[in-house]
């Protein structure tokens, strides 16, 4: 009979604490087509404006540094800028030296390597003085415009409706492998990002003004919310929580474990 009240407790307890966890909203950062620097709510899709970045240019490669948390744009001037996600602030870090480059993805490895994933090619680059170097193009003719490492993997999405596949780069190479279709019409620019917290990759499509949840196996896209705006880039800080405790779940976990050793020791007759 103890045991059964005992359990019922338990699960008792559990459930408010489990109820205590709620879901934070994801905020990714996009920039417009006017140079203006966006925060984007995955739950509403609202957008924030958050400042003008100062420079002119086209500015569609967009990604976070996992080692310093700073955001990293490109233009299509051939230049590689931090931006400062509290006034939407560009500074200036140096040319990429590529000829005829033209806006793609950005990413980041673990280890806080850049890659940019363009019309050009897979490149790397030196976050602190720009310089980028090609490994490969992938497939000539066919333009790539997101980016995002998930774990050691490059994915990659088409730009322009060149294809309608969700990729992966090699980093030796540039040679891209499919993995499957999207399912989404695309005629612009995309944006990828990854959310480590919740292990979703997410897809900005600016040709329906939405934002979208890919499978990795599969590649099929699913909707996850519209906005208003054009957006042409996507970047999630990768400390971003999924979910946070609210303080009052951990007394209530601490008060169960409690009861619990104490309904133990008295069924057992006390520590001998």
């Amino acid at each position: 009979m103890k045991e059964t009240i005992f359990k019922q407790f338990l699960m008792a307890a559990m459930l408010v604490a489990s109820s205590s966890t709620t879901q934070a909203g994801l905020i990714g950062y996009s920039v417009s087509g006017d140079g203006n620097l966006y925060s984007i709510d995955f739950d509403s899709g609202s957008t924030t404006l958050i400042g003008d970045l100062g420079f002119d240019g086209d500015f569609e490669a967009l990604a976070f540094d996992p080692i310093s948390s700073l955001l990293y744009t490109a233009s299509d001037g051939d230049s590689l800028y931090t931006v400062d996600t509290v006034t939407g602030g560009a500074s200036l870090v140096g040319s990429l030296g590529v000829e005829g480059y033209a806006n793609g993805g950005m990413a980041f490895d673990g280890n806080g390597q850049g890659y940019l994933v363009t019309t050009s090619g897979l490149f790397s680059f030196d976050k602190s003085s720009g310089a980028a170097s090609l490994i490969g193009d992938p497939s000539p003719g066919i333009d790539f415009s997101g980016g995002a490492f998930v774990g050691s993997l490059l994915y990659a999405t088409p730009d322009n409706g060149d294809s309608d596949q969700l990729i992966t780069l090699d980093l030796a190479t540039g040679n891209q492998t499919n993995i499957g279709s999207l399912g989404v019409y695309l005629d612009d620019q995309t944006g990828l990002s990854y959310d480590a917290a919740s292990d979703v990759l997410y897809m900005l499509n600016e040709t329906d003004d939405s934002i979208y949840s890919l499978n990795r196996m599969t590649g099929a896209a699913t909707l996850v919310t519209t906005f208003s705006g054009s957006f042409e880039s996507l970047a999630i800080l990768p400390s971003s929580p999924a979910a946070v405790s609210s303080p009052g779940s951990l007394p209530l976990m601490g008060l169960g474990g409690l009861l619990a050793f104490g309904f133990l020791r008295r069924r057992d007759g006390g520590v001998r």
